[in-house]
């Protein structure tokens, strides 16, 4: 297969999970909050993903938004003994 066809073939799901390294799980969850684009093809509408959203999702991924951080803040314990 020559690179135009690797790159345009749809991913199925278990390829996608390979390739970021994450559940199939993770990757339905994604999908469903529309996190991660995906299409859903055949009677059982099983979700294909292209190769460029899969590579912009995980350069996002790398770089969280700042709005987004979900560390734990710090907590104020004054007067607490």
């Amino acid at each position: 297969m020559n690179t135009v066809e690797t790159e345009s073939r749809m991913l199925t799901i278990k390829e996608a999970a390979a390739i970021l390294r994450v559940s199939e799980g993770s990757l339905r969850r994604w999908t469903d909050q529309g996190d991660l684009p995906c299409l859903r093809v055949g009677g059982r509408r099983e979700r294909r993903f292209r190769a460029d959203d899969l590579q912009a999702f995980a350069r996002r991924d790398a770089h969280p938004r700042q709005a987004a951080d979900t560390r734990p803040q710090p907590v104020n314990l004054n007067g607490l003994q």
